[in-house]
Formats: C-alpha cells, sequence, structure tokens
C-alpha cells in the first residue's frame, strides 16, 4: 500500500509491536491461503512435452547447508555461517564467484524475508553491504521478487516455493522482451539454521568442466562443519557477556 519505511517501524494501532525491534510490518504473515508448485525436468523432456523453448528457466546453481542446530553452540549468533557456505556453493556452481564480487552480476534475487535480520544476513553471505544492497533497486535490480514474508504472505515453510515461482516468472517475461536474467533465491529455517538458495536464469548453463553437476549437499555440509567450530559450553556459574536479546513491547 506504499507505506514508507518510516511507517513501518512506528509503532501504531494497525502496526503493533511483535518483539522489540519489530513491528507487525516487518514481520512474516503466515495466516494466508496460497499455493505454488514448479515442474522440475530436463530440457529435453520439457521440450518433448511440448513447452516452448522461450518459455524454460533453467537452474544454474543450488546449494544447501545448516549451522550449528543449537544458537549457544555458534560463537557469533549474529553471524550465518551455513548461509555463508549454502550460498557459496549455490553461486559457485552458477561460474559466480561471491569473493569476486559475483553477486553484482545477478539482475534481481529474493532474500528471504521473515524478518529484516534475515535479508541482512542474506545480503551479508553475498558479499553485498547494506548500502549495496539498497542501491539495487535503484538499479532496476529488486531484492525481493514478491514484496516479501510480510506483504505478500508466507505460507507455512512454502514461501520460497512462491519465490522460485516469482523468479520463473519474471525470466519468462523478461525473455520475451529479449532479455537475460539471472535471478538468486533463499529460504532459511528455524533460527537462521538450515538454509537453501538456488541461481535460475533465462540461459541454459555452460560450465567449462562439462556437464552441469549439483555439489552434494551432504559435502558442503562437511565442510562447514569441519572450518566452523562450535562455541565453548557456557558456565552457567561464570559471568557471561550478553550478546543478544529481544523482548514484548506494548504501544
Amino acid at each position: 500500500d506504499g507505506r514508507t519505511a518510516e511507517a513501518l517501524v512506528t509503532p501504531s494501532e494497525r502496526n503493533r509491536w511483535i518483539s522489540w525491534p519489530y513491528t507487525k510490518s516487518l514481520c512474516a504473515t503466515i495466516e494466508v491461503d496460497q499455493a505454488a508448485s514448479v515442474i522440475l525436468t530436463t530440457e529435453d523432456r520439457a521440450l518433448s512435452l511440448g513447452v516452448p523453448a522461450d518459455r524454460l528457466v533453467y537452474v544454474h546453481g543450488c546449494g544447501d547447508c545448516c549451522d550449528h542446530w543449537a544458537v549457544t553452540e555458534r560463537e557469533e549468533p549474529w553471524v550465518s555461517t551455513g548461509m555463508r557456505f549454502a550460498f557459496d556453493a549455490c553461486m559457485r556452481q552458477a561460474g559466480l564467484d561471491i569473493q569476486k564480487g559475483g553477486a553484482k552480476l545477478l539482475t534481481g534475487m529474493d532474500l528471504y524475508s521473515c524478518f529484516p535480520v534475515a535479508v541482512e544476513m542474506g545480503a551479508e553471505a553475498l558479499g553485498l553491504s547494506e548500502e549495496a544492497l539498497l542501491s539495487l533497486p535503484r538499479k532496476g535490480v529488486p531484492f525481493s521478487l514478491t514484496g516479501g514474508l510480510p506483504f505478500h504472505g508466507g505460507p507455512g515453510n512454502n514461501y520460497t516455493m512462491h519465490a522460485i515461482v516469482a523468479a520463473v516468472e519474471r525470466c519468462r517475461s523478461s525473455r520475451q522482451a529479449g532479455k537475460d536474467e539471472v535471478l538468486f533465491v533463499n529460504g532459511n529455517g528455524h533460527y537462521t539454521t538450515k538454509h537453501s538458495a538456488g541461481v535460475y536464469g533465462t540461459k541454459r548453463p555452460v560450465s567449462s568442466s562439462g556437464p552441469w553437476k549439483r555439489e552434494d549437499p551432504a559435502e558442503t555440509q562437511r565442510r562447514h562443519d569441519r572450518a566452523v567450530r562450535k562455541a565453548e559450553p557456557l558456565d552457567p556459574d561464570a559471568p557471561e557477556e550478553m550478546a543478544l536479546f529481544s523482548g514484548s513491547k506494548k504501544g
């Protein structure tokens, strides 16, 4: 409805506090009646079924990884290492190197948006600063393809399917207009614990090393677990420094 950023963060009768620092307008809406579906098959099979060639959308990369399950096992709970590893695997399969600014080659993205922190963590995992993220729409590169979970709605854990469908629709309409697309979509679950990501495009993926091949998610997880050590258990009798907090607030 065209609300300003200031309106979204200001509590009111229609925009109550959920848990500080987030108002209702900043949180996912899950009580919605929505459905989405995707058919994934080979190019040859799709063509044999009569799908027009200019309607095909290709998977360029995908990645899956989990953070250490318990938040207390994460040395920096405000950083998602699982997200970083999932995004890295996904982007590498698509021929995009995050460390070399590969995210800047994307023509659009849908960063999972249950809460603003998930968008911020997703941008960080893609190597984008907050300033770089906020500048994308001015360049015609959206960081939400649906409008996000608070506004599009997120039916349980199926929101990301809607984002993939939105990516497919954008690819098809752009292809009809003679434009190419390379779109990134991610999803997460639990306490930013479980992560999946995909890159979708209008062109058939090309690899110098042979046919496109998915990286085994189990290998991605093993690399993460070898590289990211678990935090030491807390001593209940020792003084500790507070890292994060939230709380209910009326207003």
